[in-house]
C-alpha cells in the first residue's frame, strides 16, 4: 500500500512540530538551546561548541529542553537533530510518508470497529469504496481475485491483443498492459544472459527485486522466465532431484515411439526459487459473502490447504537431492517459507553449492529473528573459505502476523514473537540483538540494513514508534563507527588529557540517541541519566551471554538464580523465548529437523546421501525396525557369512552381536527419513487431530458448566466456586491448545503484556491525530493506549 501522501495527517511534519513535542523522539527544529546552552552546564556547553572544530562529522551533544508540566518545569532530552554528517544510506527519499503509512488501519483492520482512514473524527463514516477494496485483502491469500501464485510467480501469462474474451474475464489475470515499455528495456529483459545478470544483482535484495517486479508486467514476467520454480506445496521439483544418468536410465525403459512417458531433463537452474505455489481459488459458485458494516470481509468460502508434515519431510529430502544433483550450476537460491529449515540445515545445503553467489532466506518457519546472529556467523565462516564462492546472503526472519478472526479481526500482531507472555519488551530486545549483529555485518561486507534488503523489510514491519527505525539503525552505526575510531582521531591514547571529558560526553550522546530512538519519544533527563550514567560518566553493563555492553535500559532485571556478574540482556532473553515458544508445534518441528538431518555440522551431504552406520543392539532387537530394508548387505549375503553357524542370529535371522560390523551396517538416509516420517505422523499430523478433538470436548464441557451455573441447581458457594474454577481451567487449556496448533497465542498471566503491537500503535496514532484536531474524547484514566507502559505513555 504505497502512498506519496498518507490519507491522514502526517504527524512527523505536521503534528509534532506544533503540539505534543515530547511525544516525538526527535529534537525540535527551533534551536532554543543556542542562547541557553540547551540545558547543559557551562563546561559541557563549551564542549558542545568545540565539537565542530575538532570533530566535524560527529554532530552535537545531547541537549536538554525544559517544558512546564502541570505548572512545574521538567527537563527532557531528545534525539539529536544534528547527529553527524556521515550518510550510511539508511534513509529513504520519502521517509516521512513511508513511516506514517505504516500506521494505516487498512493494514491491520478491525472486525468490530471502524476501519476508516479519516482519523480526524472520533466516529467517522463508513469506509469508502477504495478502503473496502483494500479491506478485502484481510483474507489474503484466500481471495478469489489474487493474481499471484507465489513469490514472483503470476497465475497467468501476459495478455495479448488476440487473447479470447472469455479468457480475459477470468479472475486472477493482470490488466491488459496500458503503456508500451521502451524497446531497449524489452530487448534487455528478453535476452537471457543480460536478464540473468540483472537478476543476480537484484536477487540479494528482495525488496528491490519486488519493487522491480511491480514496476511493470514486463519485469514481472522476465523474473518468472529467468528463474526455475520448485513447487513445495505439491512436490513438483521438475526432475531437479534426479541426475541426468537417472533420467536417461528411466527413459531407456520407455518405448522409443512413446514420447509421452519419457522424463524431461531440467535446465541448469542457475536461479532457483523454492516456495509454496497456490492453485486457482475454488470459492463458492454464488460468490463470497458480503463484508460487515465496518467493511471487514466475511470468512472465505474456501482456503488453501498446506501439505501435512509427512509430505513436507519428503519434499525436504527432494530439495536436498536437487542440491546434490544440480548444486554445481546454481548461482542464486531463494528459499521462501520453506519448512524444516534452520541454520544447521542451511549450512548443510551450502556444502553442495560451491558456486553459489546469492542466498535468500525469507519468512521460513524455523528461521525466526533469534537466528540472526547464528546465520551471520555461518555465512561469515563460509565466505572465509577461499575454495568456495563468496555468498551474498539476504535474510527476512519469520514474521508472526497474529491469529486472524480472534476477538477482533487480526489482533495481537507483534511481528517478532508469536504471542506476548509479558516476558520481554520487543523493541528493546531487537535493538540489543542488532547491537551484536550490525558490527558483524559491517566488518564482513554484509549489507542487511539499508532499504531494499530482506532484514530491513522485516524491521520496517515491526511496530516501532513513529519514524524511529532508521534512527535506531543510525545510532547503532554511529556507535560502531565510534568504537572503530572513525568519529574521533585515533584511540584513547591519541586523545590529549583535556579532551577526555569531551570524548566522554560524545560517547554518552551516542548511547543517549540509541535509548531515545528505541524509546520512541523524549525522556525525562533524570530517568535517562539513571539508565546511562554513574556519577556523570557513561556506564555500560556487559551481558553475560552475548558479551555486549549496553545501558541498563536494555536489561530487565538480574536473575535470582545467577550471580551478580551473570546478567542477561533483553536480546538474549528474546532469543531464548523464540527458541522455546510452543506455538504452531515449533518444538516438535525443531525435533523433526534433528531426526531427519541429525546434526549436519558433523557430516556433509555425501554422508547423508551415501553414508552408513552400524545398527545398535536396541534396533536389532526391535521387531518393528526394518533392518533388512535398510541394511547395506542383502539378506542372502548376511546368511552366506554364517554358513558354518559360527555367529548367532536374533529374531528373523538378523545378525547377532558377534557378527562383523559390516554385516550390521545400515544406510543413513532411508533410516533418517523413516524415523522422521513416523515422528511427523504421530506428533504433528495425528497430534493436530487429537488436539482439535480435545478442544471440541473441552468447549462442550464449558458450555455444560455454564448451563449449570446460570440455569442449573447449584446452591452452595462451594459448588459455584468449583464450577467456575473448572470452567476457567478448561478455557485456559483451550487457549494453550489453540496456540499449540497454530490458531491462537499464549498470553501472560492475568493479561500481563510487555511487547509492542500494531493495535496499540495505530490506536495511539489515531488519538494523536484527534488530539491535533481537538476531537479526541476523554474516556478516563484507564485508557489502554495511553496507560500501556510498553507502547503508550507512562
Amino acid at each position: 500500500m504505497d502512498y506519496a501522501t498518507p490519507p491522514f495527517i502526517n504527524l512527523i511534519t505536521e503534528g509534532h512540530k506544533s503540539r505534543n513535542v515530547t511525544g516525538y523522539f526527535m529534537e525540535p527544529e527551533n534551536d532554543v538551546h543556542d542562547d541557553e546552552g540547551g540545558g547543559l552546564t557551562q563546561k559541557d556547553y563549551d564542549c558542545d561548541r568545540r565539537i565542530p572544530t575538532h570533530f566535524s562529522s560527529f554532530g552535537s551533544l545531547s541537549h536538554v529542553y525544559q517544558k512546564e508540566t502541570r505548572g512545574f518545569p521538567q527537563d527532557y532530552v531528545f534525539f539529536r537533530r544534528d547527529h553527524g554528517s556521515i550518510d550510511y544510506g539508511l534513509g529513504r527519499n520519502n521517509e516521512d510518508a513511508f513511516e506514517c503509512a505504516k500506521f494505516n488501519v487498512l493494514r491491520h483492520p478491525r472486525e468490530n470497529k471502524s476501519n476508516s482512514t479519516n482519523y480526524h473524527k472520533d466516529r467517522p463514516k463508513s469506509a469508502t469504496e477504495f478502503e473496502k477494496s483494500m479491506l478485502a485483502l484481510a483474507n489474503y491469500p484466500n481471495i478469489p481475485n489474487g493474481v499471484m501464485s507465489g513469490p514472483f510467480l503470476p497465475k497467468f501469462g501476459p495478455r495479448f491483443e488476440d487473447t479470447m474474451v472469455d479468457e480475459l474475464n477470468q479472475n486472477g489475470h493482470f490488466k491488459k498492459a496500458q503503456i508500451q515499455q521502451p524497446y531497449l528495456l524489452e530487448k534487455v529483459l528478453a535476452t537471457p544472459e543480460l536478464c540473468f545478470m540483472i537478476m543476480v544483482e537484484l536477487a540479494g535484495r528482495v525488496e528491490d527485486l519486488s519493487n522491480f517486479s511491480r514496476s511493470c508486467q514486463t519485469a514481472m514476467y522476465a523474473i518468472a522466465r529467468s528463474s526455475t520454480r520448485v513447487d513445495f506445496t505439491h512436490g513438483n521439483f521438475q526432475n531437479l532431484n534426479f541426475t541426468d544418468t537417472q533420467i536417461e536410465e528411466a527413459n531407456a525403459e520407455v518405448a522409443d515411439d512413446d514420447c509421452r512417458g519419457k522424463f524431461l531433463k531440467p535446465g541448469p537452474a542457475a536461479f532457483l526459487i523454492v516456495s509454496n505455489v497456490r492453485s486457482r481459488y475454488k470459492g463458492a459458485e454464488e460468490g463470497e459473502d458480503k463484508p460487515n458494516k465496518y467493511g471487514y470481509p466475511a470468512r472465505p468460502s474456501w482456503s488453501y490447504r498446506q501439505p501435512n508434515a509427512q509430505r513436507q519431510v519428503a519434499n525436504s529430502v527432494r530439495l536436498l537431492l536437487s542440491i546434490n544433483a544440480r548444486g554445481l550450476s546454481m548461482r542464486v537460491l531463494h528459499l521462501h517459507s520453506v519448512p524444516n529449515l534452520d541454520v544447521s540445515v542451511i549450512e548443510l545445503f551450502l556444502g553442495g553449492l560451491p558456486n553459489l553467489q546469492v542466498l535468500g532466506i525469507y519468512n521460513c518457519e524455523l528461521m525466526h529473528f533469534g537466528e540472526t546472529v547464528p546465520l551471520l556467523r555461518m555465512i561469515i565462516d563460509r565466505n572465509f573459505n577461499r575454495r568456495k564462492s563468496f555468498v551474498r546472503c539476504d535474510f527476512h526472519p519469520k514474521y508472526y502476523p497474529g491469529p486472524q478472526r480472534r476477538a477482533d479481526g487480526r489482533r495481537g500482531e507483534y511481528g517478532v514473537i508469536p504471542g506476548d507472555q509479558g516476558l520481554v519488551e520487543t523493541r528493546r530486545a531487537i535493538a540489543a540483538v542488532l547491537r551484536t549483529a550490525i558490527p558483524m555485518a559491517l566488518e564482513n561486507g554484509i549489507d542487511w540494513f539499508t532499504p531494499g534488503t530482506g532484514m530491513r523489510k522485516f524491521l520496517d514491519r515491526i511496530p516501532f514508534a513513529l519514524g524511529t527505525i532508521r534512527y535506531i539503525l543510525e545510532a547503532l552505526y554511529n556507535i560502531h563507527t565510534w568504537s572503530n575510531g572513525m568519529l574521533h582521531p585515533g584511540g584513547d591514547l591519541a586523545i590529549p588529557p583535556q579532551r577526555h571529558r569531551l570524548t566522554g560526553l560524545m560517547e554518552l550522546a551516542l548511547y543517549n540517541d540509541l535509548v531515545l530512538a528505541v524509546h520512541g519519544r523524549a525522556m525525562d533527563r533524570v530517568t535517562l541519566e539513571r539508565m546511562t550514567t554513574v556519577r556523570g560518566n557513561l556506564a555500560l553493563i556487559r551481558c553475560a551471554f552475548c558479551y555486549t555492553g549496553l545501558p541498563t535500559y536494555f536489561y530487565a532485571s538480574e536473575s535470582p538464580f545467577r550471580t551478580a556478574a551473570q546478567i542477561e540482556c533483553t536480546g538474549c532473553r528474546l532469543r531464548k523465548l523464540l527458541d522455546r515458544h510452543v506455538e504452531n508445534y515449533y518444538p516438535e518441528k525443531k525435533r523433526l529437523v534433528r531426526i531427519l538431518f541429525g546434526d549436519p555440522r558433523h557430516y556433509s551431504i555425501d554422508y547423508f546421501m551415501c553414508g552408513t552406520r552400524p545398527a545398535t543392539d536396541e534396533e536389532l532387537h526391535d521387531r518393528d525396525f526394518p533392518f533388512f530394508q535398510l541394511s547395506v548387505m542383502t539378506r542372502f549375503e548376511i546368511w552366506a557369512m554364517n554358513r558354518d553357524r559360527q555367529y548367532s542370529v536374533i529374531l528373523d535371522n538378523r545378525p547377532g552381536p558377534d557378527y562383523p560390523e559390516e554385516a550390521r551396517k545400515i544406510y543413513v538416509r532411508p533410516d533418517c527419513v523413516r524415523r522422521a516420517m513416523i515422528y511427523a505422523e504421530e506428533r504433528i499430523d495425528r497430534g493436530l487431530l487429537v488436539a482439535r478433538d480435545s478442544i471440541v470436548r473441552a468447549k462442550r464441557t464449558v458450555r455444560f458448566l455454564d448451563s449449570n451455573f446460570f440455569d442449573g441447581p447449584l446452591r452452595s458457594a462451594f459448588a459455584i466456586r468449583e464450577n467456575r474454577d473448572r470452567a476457567d481451567a478448561l478455557m485456559r487449556n483451550v487457549g494453550r491448545e489453540l496456540a499449540r496448533v497454530g490458531f491462537g497465542q499464549v498470553s501472560g498471566p492475568l493479561g500481563k503484556c510487555a511487547a509492542a503491537n500494531w493495535d496499540t500503535e495505530i490506536e495511539r496514532y489515531i488519538l494523536d491525530v484527534q488530539d491535533q484536531a481537538d476531537t479526541m474524547v476523554n474516556i478516563g484514566s484507564n485508557n489502554i493506549v495511553w496507560a500501556n507502559a510498553p507502547t503508550g505513555f507512562f
